[in-house]
């Protein structure tokens, strides 16, 4: 394949991951919900990882892999402060988000809540930081009255705060 062609192609395939992993979040925020989102999400991710297999083909494994993190980084704004890339309170970093700890967060727009800065309280089941092809989050089961047991995925930029052994 000639250098022209190639380099072409690879300006392809990182726009592409560029689009799906946009359509991915947008896909968080949107109106859409439950398995239709999820639907949605992965099928985003799955193109990505198509588009990332392509480039494996075309520069090998190594250059694959710096290509989809210099994209992915480009898009997620990472600073010195945040190795994750997320707009979450400064005072909170990714190491803290551990299952069992309970978190403070506020809902999405899409959720359309009544109140939007009314503060939510969860306890973290599971979560998924850092991982290729992912949206950092973490499953939470609320801790609210009425919504005991009720689990949802939580945005890191939704976390506003995280509740010390013996508060509240």
């Amino acid at each position: 394949m000639s250098e022209h062609v190639n380099h072409s192609e690879i300006t392809r395939l990182r726009q592409r991951i560029t689009d799906e992993y946009l359509a991915a979040q947008r896909g968080l925020t949107g109106l859409a919900s439950g398995v239709a989102m999820h639907q949605f999400i992965t099928a985003r991710l799955e193109k990505m990882g198509a588009s990332h297999q392509e480039l494996k083909h075309l520069v090998g494994e190594q250059e694959a892999a710096r290509i989809l993190a210099e994209t992915l980084e480009g898009l997620s704004g990472v600073n010195s402060t945040n190795r994750t890339g997320v707009n979450m309170h400064p005072a909170i970093r990714p190491e803290q988000l551990t299952e069992g700890t309970v978190i403070v967060y506020h809902l999405l727009p899409r959720d359309h809540p009544t109140h939007p800065e009314r503060a939510w309280r969860g306890r973290i089941i599971q979560t998924m930081l850092g991982q290729v092809y992912k949206l950092d989050v973490v499953l939470v089961e609320s801790l609210e009255e009425g919504y005991e047991g009720e689990t949802e995925h939580v945005l890191l930029r939704q976390i506003v705060g995280i509740e010390r052994e013996g508060e509240r």
